[in-house]
C-alpha cells in the first residue's frame, strides 16, 4: 500500500512540474503552448512519471529544430535530456529549469544546487550526460547573446559571443557557426573543454560518492564544489567579476540533499548494508546485486546451485530499493522483471526486449545452469553476473543453532553443521524438520540426528559444482558477488 502512495505521488508531482515548465518555456522565447496541448502532455504523467516532461522537452526541441542556426545544436542536446527524463524525470525538469533562469543569479544557483543533489540517484553516465548538456546549452545561447568578441558567465558557464543573431540562418551556416563557436569557446580563453571535463566529473561524482556515504547532504558537495571552482578558476583567469551568488552553490546542494532525506539529517547509512540474519553467507551476492539495481543496471544474471536462496536474494534485494518485483511483462513498467529458470525459456531475447520495450526498469535472469545462457547474455550485453553460493559452515552451523538449539546439544549442531557441506539451504530446512519429527517420536537426539541424515541425502553434487566454476571461469562479463575462495571478488564499488 505504502509503495501504491508513493507512486500516486511521483505522478502527481510530475504532472505539476510538466504544468510549470510549460507555462515557463512560454514565457520564454520558445514558442507558446495552448493550454489544451500543455495539459495533455502534462497528463501522460499520470501513466508513467517521465512521459510528461519528455513529451514536452521532445516538442521543444523540435521547435528548436525548426529555428535553424545553432538551435539545432540545442535541440540536440534537448532531446537528450528528453530522453533522459523517461528515467529520470525529476533531474530533467530540474535540468529544464536551470536552463530557464540562467539570467537570474540566485534562483539559478539554487536550481543548479538541486540539480546536483538529485543527480546523486542516477546513474554516473546519465549524471554526466545532463551536466555536459546543460555546460553546453548555456554556451551556445551566451555566444548568441554577446556581442562578437565578448566575454561573460552566466549560470556558472564562461563564453565568448560570437553572433548577434542566429535566428533563420541555413543549415549550412549554421555548421559554420557551430565551427565558429567552437573555434572560439574551445580553443579560446573561455576553456569551454575545461568546463566541460569539469561539469562531466561533477556529474559522475554524485553517483558514484552516494555509494560511499549515501544519499544526504554529503554526496553532492564534492561536484558542488567542482562546479564551483570551474566557474571561479573560469572568471578570475579573464578577469570577470565573480558574484557572491555562487557561493551558494553548495549550501543549496545541501539543502536540497537534506529535503530528500530529512529523517537522515546529514548521517550516512553504514557503508556496507547487509542482508537479513538467514542470508548473512549472502553478504556479498546482496551487495552486487542491491547495488546494481541501485545504478539501474538493465540485464542482471543471478545464479547458483538450485535451493540456495537466489529468488530470496532478489527478493529482498529490491525490497530494500523500495522497487516492485514483477513475472508478468505486461505489468513491467518501472519494475525489476524476475524471470526464474531462464534457461529454460524459449525466445529468451525476444521476452527480454518486449519487457524492457514496456518500460522495465531491470530484468533479472536466475538460473542454475548459467552455462546454457552464455550466448544469449554475450548478445544481449549482460555485464553484471551475480553468483548465489551454497551455504557456508558457519552458516550452516548459525541457521542449525537457531532452528534446533533448544533440542540438541551443541555438540550435536555442530555435527549437523560439519557433515551438511554439500546441503543447500532448502535441504537444511527439509533437514531440520526431519530432526524435530524424530524428536517429537520420542528418538533420542543422537539417533534423530543420524535418521535424518540418512533420510535427507545432499542435493549439491559435484556436477553441479563442475559447471558453475567452469562458466565462472570462462565468463567474460564482470562478476560481481562471488565468494573469496571461489573467484575474485570485484567490488559493487569499483568500476569494472
Amino acid at each position: 500500500m505504502a509503495l501504491k502512495w508513493r507512486a500516486l505521488a511521483e505522478r502527481l508531482a510530475a504532472l505539476a512540474a510538466t504544468l510549470a515548465l510549460a507555462r515557463l518555456f512560454s514565457l520564454t522565447r520558445s514558442p507558446v503552448l495552448d493550454l489544451d496541448y500543455a495539459l495533455a502532455v502534462a497528463c501522460l504523467s499520470l501513466a508513467l512519471p517521465g512521459l510528461g516532461p519528455a513529451a514536452l522537452l521532445a516538442t521543444h526541441s523540435y521547435t528548436l529544430a525548426l529555428s535553424g542556426g545553432l538551435h539545432m545544436l540545442e535541440s540536440l542536446l534537448m532531446l537528450l535530456a528528453a530522453a533522459l527524463a523517461l528515467r529520470y524525470w525529476l533531474q530533467a525538469s530540474l535540468w529544464a529549469l536551470a536552463l530557464l533562469t540562467v539570467d537570474s543569479q540566485l534562483l539559478n544557483t539554487a536550481l543548479l544546487g538541486s540539480l546536483i543533489a538529485s543527480l546523486q540517484a542516477a546513474t554516473p553516465t546519465s549524471a554526466s550526460a545532463l551536466m555536459v548538456a546543460y555546460a553546453l546549452m548555456v554556451s551556445l545561447r551566451l555566444y548568441s547573446q554577446l556581442p562578437s568578441g565578448a566575454v561573460g558567465a552566466a549560470g556558472m558557464v564562461v563564453a565568448m559571443g560570437g553572433h548577434p543573431d542566429i535566428t533563420g540562418i541555413p543549415l549550412l551556416d549554421a555548421a559554420r557557426l557551430a565551427g565558429s563557436w567552437l573555434s572560439t569557446n574551445v580553443l579560446g580563453p573561455p576553456n569551454l573543454l575545461v568546463q566541460v571535463l569539469a561539469y562531466a566529473a561533477a556529474g559522475a561524482a554524485a553517483p558514484k560518492i552516494r555509494e560511499v556515504v549515501g544519499r544526504g547532504w554529503l554526496a553532492p558537495l564534492p561536484s558542488a564544489a567542482l562546479v564551483l571552482a570551474s566557474a571561479y578558476v573560469t572568471m578570475h583567469s579573464l578577469g570577470l567579476a565573480t558574484p557572491r551568488a555562487l557561493l551558494l552553490l553548495p549550501l543549496a546542494s545541501a539543502a536540497a540533499g537534506l529535503a530528500a532525506k530529512p529523517s537522515r539529517m546529514g548521517r550516512p547509512p553504514p557503508r556496507s548494508p547487509t542482508p537479513p540474519p538467514p542470508l548473512k553467507h549472502l553478504r556479498q551476492a546482496w551487495i552486487a546485486l542491491r547495488e546494481s539495481l541501485r545504478r539501474g543496471e538493465r540485464l542482471i544474471l543471478v545464479f547458483g546451485p538450485e535451493g540456495c536462496g537466489k529468488t530470496t536474494l532478489i527478493r529482498n534485494a529490491c525490497a530494500s530499493c523500495h522497487l516492485k518485483l514483477a513475472s508478468d511483462p505486461i505489468d513491467s513498467r518501472g519494475a525489476v522483471i524476475l524471470v526464474e529458470d531462464a534457461d529454460r525459456v524459449e525466445g529468451l531475447d525476444l521476452f527480454i526486449k518486449g519487457c524492457l520495450s514496456r518500460g522495465a526498469r531491470t530484468v533479472i535472469l536466475e538460473t542454475s545452469h548459467p552455462a546454457r545462457l552464455t550466448p544469449p547474455t554475450e548478445e544481449l550485453g549482460v555485464n553484471r553476473a551475480i553468483y548465489v553460493p551454497p551455504p557456508d559452515k558457519a552458516t550452516r552451523l548459525t541457521l542449525l543453532s537457531q532452528a534446533l538449539a533448544s533440542q540438541l546439544p551443541p555438540h550435536l549442531i555442530q555435527k549437523l553443521a560439519d557433515e551438511t557441506s554439500s546441503y543447500s539451504l532448502r535441504a537444511l530446512t527439509q533437514l531440520t524438520e526431519q530432526v524435530r519429527k524424530h524428536l517429537q517420536q520420542g528418538t533420542p537426539p543422537q539417533d534423530a540426528v543420524e535418521k535424518a541424515l540418512n533420510t535427507i541425502e545432499p542435493d549439491l553434487t559435484p556436477l553441479d559444482t563442475a559447471e558453475i566454476e567452469n562458466f565462472i571461469r570462462e565468463y567474460k562479463g564482470i562478476i560481481a558477488g562471488f565468494m573469496p575462495r571461489t573467484a575474485k571478488l570485484i567490488s559493487p564499488h569499483s568500476p569494472p
